[in-house]
């Protein structure tokens, strides 16, 4: 049967309209089809630029790598130097004396002139000339206690005697050439005093205590005075049960800035006068172990201790102290101090904070406020009680 007109064009039209949503439809996804494609091509790119990184990675990591490994052997090296000189140094010293001989210090010099004259012990009495062996870089000498150096410069002394020591008071007092000094063998267990042992050693920047016995020591008044060029002082092995003087221990010592106390037992000292006094670049002292039950004298303690802020002395007991006279004196850059657990009532307290510029805060409980308002005026200072 033959369409019609009619027929004819209605069946042209639909046919048309399929072809143009084909059409349609295969342009839409050649369209999600390129978007597909420029998305992988991100993607790829990304990619590359994610393994670029990881390449940088892993070459920074192998480079690392590499330079853990230098550091690592830098430091064997290093540290079989250290060791191979110790080991050198102790065998320089084993070879003709360590097993033979009680006492053996090693000193460290420097001469400033030609010809120049050396004080390298104090205490001439401790080190006998016919008891005593002096080698100065390994060469024997006649002992002294005043050696001649024909040159200037530097200079390594081994001193050695098998004396019985009972009192190295002044022991190396102004020995002020003296720049290092280690004790290697020292036999301490009888002596009780060491007042001043290194005293005006101005030279001094480095000493060993590690080896010296002080069980029985009672008396360390002045033992670091005026060692003005010491930085830190290890007293971690010091045994100070029977010390009962303190007195200008640390006195002097203005380039101070670190020393630990942890260890020092202090129940048995009476008298800590001056003990840190001029101690000028002291940052901070930590006295928590500080025992003061016995302690009756603590003039000038801290004076002229001008660079410390503030000081925690709530452990300290004072119950038998009689004098505070000059204990914070100078102290310039003291803001604040809390002495609400002093007992202070037989106490004097004479300048007790005088030129404390910078203080403005004292808190006090049991103490005779009016001891201390006779060093300030009223706006100066704010006491609490």
């Amino acid at each position: 049967m033959e369409l019609n007109e009619d027929e004819k064009n209605f069946l042209k039209k639909k046919k048309k309209s399929k072809d143009d949503t084909i059409k349609e439809l295969t342009n839409e996804l050649n369209n999600k089809n390129n978007l597909i494609k420029e998305k992988e091509i991100k993607i790829n790119e990304l990619e590359n630029k994610l393994k670029e990184k990881e390449t940088k990675i892993n070459e920074l990591e192998n480079k690392i790598k590499e330079f853990e490994i230098k550091l690592n052997k830098n430091n064997e090296n290093l540290n079989d130097e250290n060791i191979n000189n110790q080991n050198n140094e102790e065998s320089e010293i084993n070879d003709y004396l360590m097993n033979s001989h009680e006492n053996i210090i090693k000193i460290e010099l420097q001469t400033k002139d030609n010809n120049e004259e050396i004080k390298i012990i104090d205490n001439d009495n401790l080190f006998k000339i016919k008891d005593t062996l002096l080698f100065i870089n390994n060469n024997q000498i006649n002992f002294n206690n005043i050696i001649k150096f024909e040159k200037k410069g530097n200079y390594k002394l081994i001193i050695v005697n098998d004396n019985k020591l009972e009192n190295l008071d002044k022991l190396f007092y102004d020995c002020n050439e003296i720049k290092k000094i280690k004790f290697y063998k020292f036999n301490t267990q009888n002596v009780n005093s060491m007042e001043y042992m290194f005293s005006d050693c101005s030279n001094l920047t480095s000493i060993d205590l590690s080896k010296l016995n002080t069980q029985n020591v009672e008396f360390m008044e002045g033992m670091f005075y005026k060692c003005s060029k010491l930085t830190s002082i290890d007293l971690s092995k010091f045994n100070t049960q029977n010390v009962t003087s303190m007195d200008y221990m640390f006195s002097g010592c203005s380039n101070l800035t670190s020393i630990n106390l942890s260890k020092l037992n202090t129940q048995n000292v009476t008298s800590m006068k001056y003990m840190f006094s001029e101690c000028s670049n002291l940052p901070s002292i930590d006295l928590s172990k500080f025992n003061t039950q016995n302690v009756e004298i603590m003039e000038g303690m801290f004076s002229d201790c001008s660079n410390l802020t503030s000081i925690d002395l709530s452990k300290f007991n004072t119950q038998n102290v009689t004098s505070m006279d000059y204990m914070f004196s100078d102290c310039s850059n003291l803001t604040s101090i809390d002495l609400s657990k002093f007992n202070t009532q037989n106490v004097s307290m004479d300048y007790m904070f005088d030129n404390c510029s910078n203080l403005t805060s004292i808190d006090v409980s049991d103490i005779n406020i009016n001891n201390f308002k006779k060093f300030f005026n009223e706006n100066q200072l704010n006491i609490k009680n």
